[in-house]
């Protein structure tokens, strides 16, 4: 039993290569969903370890592993409950301080998730200091600015420039927009 629970922990981490690998490329989706099949993996992994003292190390360190591929996920009271999980299962003393932190990272995350809004205009100008891109709106005085992680600027511009585009975006508690997806407008 051990060892298949190793073997579907080392899937996991090639999932979230391939989710790093996918958003660095700008498959925002694709990247989305490895991190999501590394999550499922790696808590089958966390809460099926066995629960024998000589394991509570390997066990906590699964569980710390898969707390933060939910909070990658956005699932932040999944991660919420998994650390929860984490605690309540002898966790190693060396682990609990992270997981406690994790737990911590997981609750303002949850806090600040507030809104999701869809945007759509035409990419016509970036800003490679601020890591933001500019739409155009209807009205040609009318622009919002949209953070965009740096690693991705190049090639959201290259792809999108000039073009009319859709932009999934969040919109934090202090009025920023940060891009969430981006697509070519129908």
């Amino acid at each position: 039993m051990k060892n298949g629970l190793i073997t579907m922990h080392e899937l996991a981490m090639e999932f979230v290569d391939e989710a790093q690998f996918a958003k660095r490329k700008g498959e925002l989706n694709t990247s989305k969903l490895f991190l999501q099949k590394a999550l499922a993996l790696e808590k089958f992994v966390a809460i099926g370890f066995p629960r024998d003292e000589k394991y509570d190390l390997t066990r906590s360190v699964f569980f710390r592993s898969a707390i933060p591929l939910a909070i990658d996920c956005a699932s932040y009271q999944e991660a919420i409950e998994l650390a929860g999980l984490a605690l309540s299962s002898n966790p190693h003393d060396v682990i609990v301080p992270e997981i406690k932190e994790l737990v911590q990272i997981a609750q303002e995350k949850q806090e600040e998730k507030v809104k999701y809004k869809e945007l759509t205009g035409r990419l016509i100008a970036a800003d490679i200091s601020k890591n933001q891109i500019k739409l155009q709106m209807d009205s040609p005085n009318q622009m919002i600015s949209i953070q965009v992680a740096k690693e991705l600027l190049h090639q959201i511009v290259k792809a999108y420039w000039e073009k009319v585009i859709t932009v999934e975006s969040t919109i934090q508690s202090d009025g920023s927009t940060f891009l969430r997806n981006i697509r070519q407008a129908a």
